[in-house]
C-alpha cells in the first residue's frame, strides 16, 4: 500500500530580521508569507519524508540535526529525510553569508520545531494514493547567467497524488530557475515567484499543498532579470509562464508506480584549493580599503565581501583552524520509476543535466539546494576559465576542487550502481 500527506506551514518572521540573497539588511515587511512544506511518503510500510524551506540556502548544521529528528519519529533511516531550500533571495537567513545577512537563531530553531510539529501531524493524515506524473517545456522563461546562450533545463515536471476517490491531494512541481525575480523588492519578505507558482497551481487543483523543488539553477536565472527589473509583475509573469507548462505537464501526465522506496547517499571528502600567500591576503584587504568610499553600490558591497572574506581567512590561518577538506554528499530516493538525485549545493544546470543522463530511471529529478550548502557546484570548463568569480567568498574560505565536477558523476554513478538491484 502507499499512503500520503502534504501540509505547507507559514514560517514568516514575525519581527524584522535579516534578508539573505543579497545585502539587504533587515527586513521591512511582508510581501508575500515564506512557507515550509513537508511530504510524507508511506510506501509499503517504509517512509520518506521531503521537506522544503523557503531561503536560499540551509547549513548542514541545521539540516542533519532536523533529519535524523525526523528520522527517529518515523523510526527509519537519515537516508529517508530530505530537506530542501526553494533558493529565493527575498527569504530569511538560515545561515551566515558576508554582507548577506546572518541568521536569527530564534528564528531558526522554531521553523524547526514547527515542522516536527508537521511530522507528527501528517502520520495521522497519511491516506491511500496513487500518483500521476508528467513533464512539458517551459520555453523562453530561462537563461544561463553565466554563458549567454548556453545551456538551461527548460523541464517542468509535475507529481500530483491522488487519493482512492480520484482527488488530488498534493501536487510537486520542479523547476531549475534562480528565484530573483523579487531581488531586493522593497527589502520585504517573499517567497519569490515559487510562491505565485504554488497560488496559481492550488487555485486550479482545488487549494491542495503544491510542493516546490528547485534544480541544478546554480547557474540559471529566469529571462529578463537584473537588479533593476524587479517587481510583482515581472514575478508574477515568470509564475504565470512556468504554471502554463506545469498545466501542460498535468495534461500530459500518466500513471506513475511509486513503489518501491529505494534510498542511499554518497559521501566523498574534497580537498579544497589552497589559500593564497599571507602576503597576497594583506594585498587583498588594502586593495578592498582603497575601493571602499562609504557608499553601498554593488561594487562596494563586491569589495566588502572580499575584505571580510580575507580577513577570515588570515585569522583562520594564524589561529591554525583553516580547515582544508570538504564532505560532500549525494542522496538518491527512488519511488519506483522516479528517481530524485539531491546536492548540497548551487549546482550549474550543466551538471544536472549529465546526473539526469546518468540516471536509469524513467523519470529523474535533480534537487539542489538540498540537506545542507558546501557552495557552487561549477563544471571544471567555468573553473578553468573563470574561477568560481570569487562567488565562493560568501559562505566559504577556499575554493572547490576543479575536480568537483567529475566527482559528483562519480558518486552518481556509484549512488546508481548501489541501488540497481535493491528493493524494500
Amino acid at each position: 500500500m502507499i499512503r500520503a500527506a502534504c501540509l505547507s506551514l507559514d514560517i514568516t518572521p514575525d519581527q524584522p530580521i535579516d534578508l539573505s540573497g543579497g545585502p539587504f539588511g533587515k527586513s521591512r515587511g511582508v510581501l508575500d508569507p515564506l512557507e515550509a512544506y513537508i511530504l510524507l511518503l508511506e510506501i509499503e510500510g517504509e517512509f520518506f519524508c521531503w521537506v522544503t524551506v523557503d531561503t536560499i540556502y540551509l547549513p548542514s548544521s541545521w539540516t542533519d540535526p532536523l533529519r535524523e529528528k525526523i528520522a527517529g519519529l518515523l523510526s527509519t533511516g537519515r537516508a529517508n529525510t530530505m530537506i530542501s531550500a526553494t533558493h529565493t533571495h527575498s527569504g530569511a537567513a538560515f545561515m551566515p553569508l558576508r554582507q548577506w545577512g546572518s541568521p536569527d537563531m530564534g528564528h531558526t530553531d522554531w521553523v524547526s520545531r514547527r515542522i516536527l510539529d508537521g511530522v507528527r501531524d501528517l502520520q495521522d493524515r497519511l491516506q491511500p494514493v496513487r500518483g500521476n506524473f508528467g513533464s512539458a517545456q517551459a520555453d523562453g522563461v530561462t537563461v544561463n547567467r553565466r554563458e549567454p546562450g548556453g545551456p538551461v533545463d527548460e523541464e517542468v515536471s509535475v507529481l500530483t497524488l491522488h487519493n482512492n476517490n480520484g482527488q488530488p491531494i498534493a501536487m510537486m512541481v520542479h523547476f531549475t530557475c534562480h528565484p530573483v525575480t523579487l531581488w531586493g523588492f522593497e527589502n520585504k519578505f517573499s517567497p519569490d515567484f515559487p510562491g505565485y507558482l504554488r497560488t496559481a497551481l492550488r487555485q486550479v487543483s482545488g487549494g491542495i499543498p503544491v510542493f516546490f523543488v528547485n534544480g541544478a539553477a546554480g547557474n540559471t536565472n529566469p529571462a529578463g532579470f537584473s537588479p533593476e527589473s524587479t517587481s510583482v509583475e515581472y514575478s508574477k509573469d515568470i509564475a504565470r509562464r512556468v504554471c502554463s507548462a506545469a498545466r501542460q505537464a498535468m495534461l500530459n501526465s500518466q500513471p506513475l508506480n511509486l513503489s518501491p522506496l529505494v534510498t542511499a547517499e554518497e559521501r566523498e571528502t574534497l580537498l579544497l584549493d589552497p589559500p593564497p600567500s599571507v602576503e597576497t591576503i594583506h594585498r587583498i584587504i588594502e586593495e578592498a580599503d582603497s575601493h571602499l568610499n562609504g557608499d553601498w553600490s554593488p561594487e562596494s558591497v563586491g569589495w566588502a565581501r572580499k575584505k571580510e572574506w580575507a580577513m577570515d581567512l588570515l585569522a583562520a590561518i594564524e589561529t591554525g583552524e583553516l580547515a582544508d577538506r570538504e564532505s560532500l554528499e549525494i542522496q538518491s530516493v527512488r519511488l519506483g520509476d522516479l528517481r530524485i538525485l539531491a546536492l548540497p549545493g548551487d549546482p550549474y544546470v550543466e551538471i544536472g543535466l549529465k546526473m539526469k543522463e546518468i540516471s536509469p530511471s524513467p523519470h529523474t529529478l535533480i534537487a539542489g539546494f538540498t540537506n545542507g550548502m558546501v557552495g557552487y557546484l561549477c563544471t571544471r570548463k567555468w573553473q578553468e576559465e573563470n574561477g568560481e568569480q570569487e562567488k565562493f567568498i560568501g559562505y566559504r574560505l577556499l575554493s572547490m576542487p576543479k575536480e568537483t565536477e567529475k566527482i559528483v558523476y562519480r558518486m552518481t554513478e556509484r549512488l546508481v550502481e548501489r541501488m540497481r538491484h535493491e528493493t524494500v
